[in-house]
């Protein structure tokens, strides 16, 4: 390698913060700081009851398994994410369920509940930063996913939900926050309402890096357009 390219390289992957051959790591450790602000007092708790093992993990180790196990599949039917999916969302939850996280500690008596909405956006945003680093996989020196990410789900937070509704006219039928939404039914029939939107030659990432334009909306009228999308 050239001096000049490998410098790039190392550059590259200082950004990235990526360091390991397997991002997977890195995927989920990153996906994580995205979403743990709302399970609110449980970095103390966790320092406070946990002596060895910790819900987080637990829940941490599986899932960097799960993808890493998921991404060296060559062909994966829509079924078989769903199926998947579903049982990666449920087993998170059940770690903290385990772990009889009571209360948020010096705010509260309200429960600390890891919920589907929380599920969801740790894998969805793990894979979402795999999808991402995969085009430069070979560049980075970094283990390349097999599988391809066009059944992946969109990782739900504020800014796709506020402006899914405001181009898309796209709805969630729940009446809570994200982050406490345990209705996995609901979860999934709000991910195949917003696949119908997507042209078939995106994905539900690639809707995402549209809508998550914080509060620019001519910028997600842009990425919009951009993916073929029609707006009124």
């Amino acid at each position: 390698m050239e001096k000049e390219e490998w410098r790039k390289r190392q550059k590259l992957r200082f950004l990235l913060l990526l360091m390991d051959e397997a991002p997977y790591a890195w995927a989920v450790d990153k996906a994580y700081l995205t979403f743990c602000r709302v399970l609110g007092g449980y970095t103390e708790w966790e320092k406070k009851n946990c002596k060895q093992e910790t819900p987080k993990g637990q829940a941490r180790e599986h899932l960097i398994k799960e993808l890493s196990e998921y991404c060296a599949l060559e062909a994966v039917t829509e079924e078989e994410f769903k199926e998947w999916h579903k049982a990666l969302s449920k087993k998170l939850c059940e770690y903290y369920e385990e772990f009889n996280i009571s209360k948020r500690e010096g705010k509260s008596d309200e429960p600390i509940r890891f919920t589907y909405g929380c599920a969801q956006k740790w894998i969805n945003m793990a894979l979402k930063f795999l999808y991402s680093v995969n085009d430069f996989a070979d560049y980075l020196g970094v283990q390349k996913s097999k599988a391809d990410f066009r059944y992946c789900h969109i990782p739900i937070d504020n800014y796709v939900i506020d402006n899914a509704e405001e181009f898309l006219q796209v709805k969630p039928s729940w009446k809570v926050k994200w982050s406490k939404l345990d209705s996995y039914d609901q979860y999934l029939k709000y991910e195949e309402t917003l696949r119908e939107k997507v042209p078939e030659e995106f994905n539900l990432l690639d809707l995402d890096f549209a809508l998550w334009g914080k509060d620019d909306p001519e910028k997600v009228r842009e990425g919009l357009e951009r993916l073929g999308i029609k707006l009124s």
